[in-house]
């Protein structure tokens, strides 16, 4: 699904303003395959308006600061996938001069091309010094990557809504696409969401994604049935908020998913465990599984990989 088209998002999505929750309408300006790729989307509670770009919604607490910040890397990601239409370039300026005091920002991507595209390095020629080392790595991260222990965490999440956050370039997306029936893959970067769409235009889930806030998540109370969140919780400015929005947003037994190689989460002991205090301290919440430890291994070419360890946490919500 390319466009802004599901009904069922009225039911999970809502304003980003603070506690508003209100539910949002949408008015189409451009669409494509029956969906919205630019309009807008109106809070019937508060009135506040969020522009769709390429079929994505910018779900901001404050959009025309958002795109103000980001004019030309959100213009450059239209481009990328043939959406910079007039009316899309219109409605990012008009934003845009809504904030003209707004100091320009970058989105800060971060992924290597095998995660983009769902590919191996090339594999060494056979028989040289790095073709069996190669090939015992790369068979090791198989079995205990870091998608295979987020499937296992995420339990049966083959009905009802999954969010994403953080969904980077699409690698764990495209195993979400598979078991989820709607899966909703949100990030704070326009490039981040339409990257990870481009790479599951053929999974069987309804699939839509929108640019949201990792702490003030745009989602209605008890909607939805599961929400991952891959190596993030540690680079928000507070992950309190981000553990309490997912708490709220899920359904009874929903399940929320954390991996982070920094569980710390930035403090000044390292060895401190503050991601399952953080955890803890949320009413209506319990860890049911923590496994220390697990690779997360970033393939660059044959003969460059990082390995980080993560710590991953599922939760349940009661």
């Amino acid at each position: 699904m390319s466009a802004f088209a599901a009904s069922w998002l009225v039911d999970v999505l809502c304003c980003p303003q603070f506690e508003c929750f209100g539910t949002l309408s949408i008015r189409p300006m451009q669409t494509r395959a029956g969906g919205v790729t630019l309009g807008m989307a109106s809070c019937r509670k508060c009135d506040g308006a969020y522009p769709i770009l390429g079929g994505v919604p910018i779900l901001v607490e404050h959009p025309a600061q958002y795109l103000a910040a980001h004019r030309d890397p959100v213009l450059a990601s239209l481009a990328e996938v043939g959406l910079a239409t007039k009316g899309a370039v219109e409605m990012v300026n008009m934003f845009a001069a809504m904030s003209p005091n707004t100091p320009a920002a970058t989105f800060g991507d971060d992924w290597v091309e095998s995660e983009r595209t769902a590919s191996e390095p090339p594999m060494p020629e056979f028989g040289s010094d790095a073709a069996a080392s190669y090939r015992a790595f790369a068979e090791w991260g198989t079995i205990v990557g870091p998608t295979a222990i987020v499937e296992q965490l995420a339990g049966a999440i083959d009905d009802g809504v999954v969010v994403e956050l953080g969904c980077g370039a699409g690698q764990l997306s495209r195993m979400l696409a598979r078991r989820a029936s709607q899966l909703v893959i949100g990030d704070f970067s326009l490039r981040a969401v339409l990257t990870a769409r481009s790479g599951l235009r053929r999974s069987k889930a309804e699939v839509v994604g929108t640019v949201l806030d990792a702490i003030n998540l745009p989602l209605r109370p008890r909607s939805v049935r599961a929400i991952v969140a891959a190596n993030l919780i540690d680079l928000v400015p507070d992950p309190l908020a981000l553990v309490k929005g997912a708490v709220r947003a899920l359904k009874r037994a929903g399940r929320l998913v954390l991996t982070t190689p920094d569980p710390s989460l930035g403090g000044p002991d390292p060895h401190d465990d503050w991601i399952r205090k953080l955890i803890d301290s949320v009413s209506g919440i319990g860890i049911v599984d923590d496994r220390d430890g697990v690779p997360w291994i970033r393939p660059h070419t044959a003969r460059h990989h990082e390995v980080y360890f993560v710590r991953a946490i599922a939760a349940l919500r009661s």
